[in-house]
């Protein structure tokens, strides 16, 4: 268990473009998750809420991105403690090649699953569909 902290804001005044650089911006420099989700916000204007959640430590550096990149004057804090399953990455010989394998286990759980831009490119590679790489495989 870790503390992460959620920065959250809400926009409505800006591209679903922009939003998706600041997006992608965030997760490149160690953001641990960014994502958005639909609202109505006052005088009935949709909106976007951003929630960008990241390490404790990361906080100052995320926020001053989230007012550098994004159009809102206000950004909200919520600490939340963070359960993750211990991971561990192998990989698997298929008579496609190697394909990379995310496996994780904690609390009595086991699971596992192909990584999906292996699959996606052997697909493209054999033109034929994702169901039928994960059928061979």
């Amino acid at each position: 268990m870790e503390q992460v902290s959620e920065l959250v804001c809400n926009l409505d005044d800006m591209t679903p473009e922009a939003i998706a650089f600041a997006q992608e911006l965030l997760m490149g420099v160690g953001a641990l998750d960014v994502y958005t989700t639909p609202i109505g916000m006052k005088k009935s204007r949709l909106g976007t809420s951003f929630t960008c959640m990241c390490r404790l430590e990361d906080k100052d550096r995320m926020l001053g991105l989230i007012f550098k990149h994004t159009s809102t004057l206000g950004v909200r804090e919520y600490v939340s403690n963070r359960y993750s399953m211990q991971r561990e990455n192998t990989k698997l010989m298929t008579k496609f090649g190697e394909v990379r394998v995310k496996k994780a286990h904690s609390f009595g759980v086991e699971k596992s699953k192909v990584e999906y831009d292996d699959i996606t490119k052997i697909a493209l590679e054999k033109g034929i569909s994702i169901r039928e790489v994960l059928d061979e495989i």
